[in-house]
């Protein structure tokens, strides 16, 4: 009677222990789960972002190739008093300042699309990752729930059930390291879109288009 006693008490010890195991773990998936969340909407804002400052590049590309387009004949011309060469040398000077920075601008947009790309699917790994480890979490909990329940109701419990049970925590507490190697890649990925966009020189073509414009005006 006193081992029956005793082989119930561990029994119990055995259930409250892998029962506070297993919440540890439901509750460091949830957390883990929220901020894969964040990081999902930090990547979409950056895209948005980078998807306004591309939209802005290509349209000053398409401003200047028009002012490029209008500058040589200027250029020609022999009659230019000496304040309006001045003012065409600084609007030479200023589309060609605008071309170099343009063509970085160029080179900065495959990095940054790259690093995006990267990012989404580094983001749908997470998704994949945290609902398999919410799933399993779940699923060894109510196991858990079953084997408490035949527990209480008197049932042998084989020695198997626990070991299955404690298993599939084991399993999903080992996926916390892919899961955040995981998100330290999607971290260095946003990281580096937010400091190239912070980086990108806007190009005030605008500027140039107005004093073109002026000059054509005085000349006409």
């Amino acid at each position: 009677m006193a081992g029956k006693r005793k082989h119930i008490r561990r029994v119990s010890s055995e259930i409250r222990l892998l029962e506070s195991e297993l919440r540890e773990t439901e509750s460091s998936v949830s957390a883990e789960l929220q901020s894969d969340e964040a990081e999902a909407l930090q990547r979409a804002k950056l895209q948005e972002r980078a998807t306004q400052a591309f939209r802005q590049h290509e349209e000053a590309k398409a401003c200047l190739g028009e002012m490029n387009k209008r500058i040589p004949s200027l250029v020609r011309r022999k009659d230019l008093s000496d304040d309006q060469q001045t003012q065409l040398s600084k609007i030479v000077q200023g589309a060609s300042v605008a071309a170099n920075r343009l063509l970085r601008i160029d080179d900065a947009k495959s990095q940054i699309l790259k690093q995006l790309e990267d990012a989404h699917a580094l983001c749908d790994s997470l998704k994949d990752l945290g609902s398999y480890r919410d799933h399993t979490v779940l699923h060894a909990l109510n196991g858990l729930a079953n084997t408490k329940t035949k527990h209480a109701s008197g049932v042998p419990l084989e020695p198997e059930v626990f070991d299955q049970l404690r298993a599939v925590a084991h399993e999903t507490m080992d996926l916390s390291v892919s899961h955040n190697n995981t998100r330290v890649r999607l971290h260095h990925c946003l990281r580096v879109v937010s400091t190239m966009l912070l980086d990108l020189d806007t190009v005030k073509i605008d500027v140039i288009e107005q004093q073109l414009a002026e000059l054509e005006e005085q000349l006409a």
